[in-house]
């Protein structure tokens, strides 16, 4: 199964590396900034439950071509919700009837 993760931050990172570490094929949905800091030193999660640092793969809404089985959606709540400014239309359409099927 592969899953898209948009957004890497704290909650979006932390179910994206339990999942990771349970041999799912996770790939991170992120803006430039947040890719450049994952390719230099990867998603490092601390928690009582233990932590995580490995390199993970994350791109961004440019260059974002693979379908997927599950999108993870969570947000910020001080941040906008956007995440059509980072999916493309026709990726959107194909979310959404998958979410209404």
């Amino acid at each position: 199964m592969k899953i898209l993760v948009l957004g890497a931050g704290a909650i979006g990172g932390y179910y994206g590396a339990r999942l990771l570490e349970s041999g799912a094929d996770v790939t991170f949905l992120v803006r430039p900034r947040r890719a450049a800091v994952l390719a230099t030193v990867g998603l490092r999660v601390r928690s009582a439950l233990g932590d995580f640092d490995a390199p993970v793969h994350a791109v961004q809404g440019d260059t974002l071509k693979s379908a997927y089985d599950l999108v993870l959606l969570s947000r910020n709540a001080f941040a906008p919700l956007t995440p059509r400014s980072q999916i493309s239309h026709q990726q959107s359409v194909r979310m959404r009837s998958c979410i209404h099927s």
